[in-house]
């Protein structure tokens, strides 16, 4: 049961939502089958591509919280990960706004835990959604998802830098659920990493800023073999 202190600290819309949204619509046809991956409890991201593609077929898929909608939302609901799309439907665009904190960081108490919790280091979950989704997409098909820049990219065949947001580094560290005992860790953890992956984000057309934690929003295509 989640304790009723619950921060919920990652509300289903924010700014970096809205960029992973922008993206996404630039990118996605009248008619395409569209994949929300951990679309959250109101799965905001699907009914605003349902809204704005009326003839898109849109799957929001969540495996930890329940989906809250409507049949007038006209959107397809899984209880689950992209395993539990059916292996016959062809899919053009997964998009995914990943967790990226280390799991040792993470306060369990907090009810939206789940939301950041990206793997022993952090970045995890985003490569292993990548990869899978990239094997499960036709050669058409894109992952358009959303990496912070004290994660490196994740490898794929075809990498293309979408558009980036920027929030003020302290609250972005502040809204993590992270122990309190290890929260000083935590802000070196997120200061070395952003240091050690500033070339590789230069590279795809990110430049760093001092006060800022930037967020990419990318497009890959191809699986690496």
């Amino acid at each position: 049961m989640v304790a009723e202190t619950s921060r919920q600290s990652s509300p289903d819309t924010t700014p970096r939502t809205r960029a992973l949204l922008d993206a996404a619509l630039s990118e996605i046809s009248d008619a395409a089958t569209v994949v929300d991956l951990g679309a959250g409890r109101d799965a905001g991201v699907a009914r605003a591509i349902r809204t704005a593609r009326p003839r898109a077929r849109v799957f929001a898929v969540e495996p930890n919280v329940p989906v809250e909608t409507t049949p007038d939302d006209r959107i397809e609901v899984i209880a689950g990960d992209l395993a539990d799309v059916p292996a016959d439907i062809p899919i053009d665009a997964i998009l995914f706004n990943s967790p990226n904190t280390a799991d040792r960081f993470v306060d369990r108490s907090d009810g939206s835990w789940h939301q950041f919790a990206g793997g022993p280091d952090g970045h995890d979950c985003l490569h292993g959604v990548v990869a899978t989704s990239l094997a499960r997409l036709g050669d058409n098909g894109q992952v358009i998802f959303i990496c912070p820049t004290f994660s490196p990219p994740p490898p794929a065949a075809r990498l293309r830098l979408l558009g980036t947001y920027a929030e003020p580094r302290a609250p972005f560290l502040a809204r993590a659920p992270v122990q309190a005992a290890l929260r000083a860790e935590y802000e070196d953890w997120i200061a070395a990493r952003l240091a050690s992956f500033e070339t590789a984000w230069q590279r795809l057309g990110v430049e760093p800023t001092s006060d800022s934690i930037i967020a990419a929003v990318l497009s890959a295509r191809g699986a690496i073999c």
